[in-house]
């Protein structure tokens, strides 16, 4: 088993070595996927998922992303009757019958 891996490796290395502008090209593809797969940080994120999403979005130049708003769009705001304030009635939906 030990020297099917090792085979495998050196066939990866030998690869690289011959087609250096294809693996950075799959790298760059690779990473970049990885990086806009993640979920934009929440409110109930830990400082370190704040942290690590901006800084890893820094490094890969994707600086619109890492500036954004700590907030995600699963974002659900308080229900109506938490928030305080005057509250307004919403007019009933009309069916207008097609």
């Amino acid at each position: 088993m030990g020297q099917i891996i090792q085979s495998v490796w050196q066939g990866i290395t030998q690869w690289i070595a011959a087609h250096p502008g294809w693996a950075t090209l799959f790298t760059y593809h690779a990473l970049s996927a990885f990086v806009g797969s993640l979920e934009m940080p929440t409110t109930q994120s830990s400082a370190f998922y704040r942290f690590f999403f901006k800084f890893v979005n820094a490094l890969a130049a994707n600086y619109a992303r890492a500036q954004a708003s700590t907030t995600s769009a699963g974002y659900q705001p308080p229900k109506p009757e938490t928030v305080p304030g005057p509250q307004v009635p919403v007019p009933p939906k009309v069916d207008k019958g097609v």
